[in-house]
């Protein structure tokens, strides 16, 4: 007994150094790529407009980003995952910033991390975490046909071209419910929930799918802000 509470002390104390660790090795890659770049960014000339759109872009990326939290906060609430809303949200935030690491892996390591202490299992970690990315790609694809649909409504009569996009839009749909989409669940989390209940979507997503849809909004008013 002594021995395993000598091991869950040395690890806990293993995690707060390896948080810290992350922490500094991200800084180290802003500040480094920062430094690269300081003469390019130094030659750029900009006016009390050019900056106040800047700070208004920023702004609003700042906002699409917290909105994210939002978004996985929700997934956990609708895997039932014993993470209050606001820590998920914090949970998600605090972990943001190991994406600027090399490998771009750790933010969803830290997250599972989280979701697995608060008492569920690996299998369900990885399909929470990996559930916000894959509604990321989704909304895209469907802001992307929408875009293209409109173009090419102006530009072209071939009818498979115009067929093409609303098929694009409506297998992103149907490949999102749970009737299509708990197979892969289920192959995904095969031997990783031997102590838990099969992960199972018991809803179609929608609100995490508009939230992001609406992330995808926020994002490109940010960048037209930045291009004009």
């Amino acid at each position: 007994m002594a021995d395993i509470l000598n091991l869950n002390n040395f690890l806990d104390t293993l995690k707060a150094y390896l948080r810290w660790f992350i922490v500094g090795l991200t800084l180290f890659f802003l500040v480094a790529t920062l430094r690269n770049h300081w003469q390019e960014v130094s030659q750029v000339r900009l006016g009390k407009q050019g900056w106040s759109l800047i700070g208004l872009s920023l702004l609003l990326t700042s906002v699409a980003h917290a909105w994210t939290g939002v978004i996985w906060a929700s997934i956990l609430s609708t895997f039932r995952v014993d993470i209050a809303f606001f820590d998920g949200v914090k949970i998600y935030l605090r972990t943001n910033f190991a994406k600027y690491l090399p490998g771009n892996i750790w933010h969803f390591y830290g997250r599972m991390i989280k979701v697995v202490e608060s008492g569920s299992s690996w299998g369900l970690a990885s399909l929470t975490v990996l559930l916000e990315p894959l509604l990321l790609a989704a909304a895209a694809t469907i802001v992307l046909a929408m875009g293209i649909g409109l173009n090419l409504s102006q530009v072209s009569t071939s009818p498979v071209l115009k067929l093409l996009i609303p098929a694009t839009f409506v297998g992103v749909l149907v490949g999102l419910h749970p009737r299509f989409f708990n197979p892969v669940i289920q192959r995904v989390s095969k031997g990783k929930t031997q102590d838990h209940d099969p992960v199972q979507l018991t809803i179609y997503p929608w609100r995490p799918l508009l939230g992001e849809l609406l992330f995808m909004l926020m994002r490109s008013i940010s960048f037209l802000l930045i291009w004009q």
